[in-house]
């Protein structure tokens, strides 16, 4: 689990599941309720099967703010610097997602 403060997002990896939840406070106070976030369905951070075409699961995780890398938007404008998951799966493999968050005036936490 990685609190990510300044956007207020807690970013959860579970042994048991074979993607990453993003869970967001949607009632701040002295006992806030947290809420998962569903991203986009057209990319998960979803780790992939084994060879065996048997799930893996997350074994290490880790938030890179050292990213510097951009995607391009589909109008060919690049999103701002965004971070990085990186997930060790059972299976051995080395996983990396960009975390693309759209929400408008979202400060940046990158420094590379």
């Amino acid at each position: 689990m990685r609190h990510v403060s300044q956007w207020n997002i807690l970013l959860v990896a579970s042994a048991n599941a074979i993607d990453v939840s993003f869970l967001r406070v949607s009632q701040p106070g002295d006992l806030p309720i947290w809420t998962q976030e569903f991203p986009n369905d057209l990319y998960p951070a979803e780790l992939p099967l084994s060879t065996s075409t048997d799930e893996t699961f997350p074994l290490g995780f880790e938030l890179d703010t050292a990213s510097s890398g951009r995607l391009l938007q589909e109008d060919g404008s690049p999103y701002p610097v965004m971070p990085m998951i990186h997930i060790l799966s059972t299976a051995g493999v080395l996983c990396s997602f960009y975390v693309l968050n759209t929400t408008p005036g979202i400060v940046d936490i990158c420094s590379p």
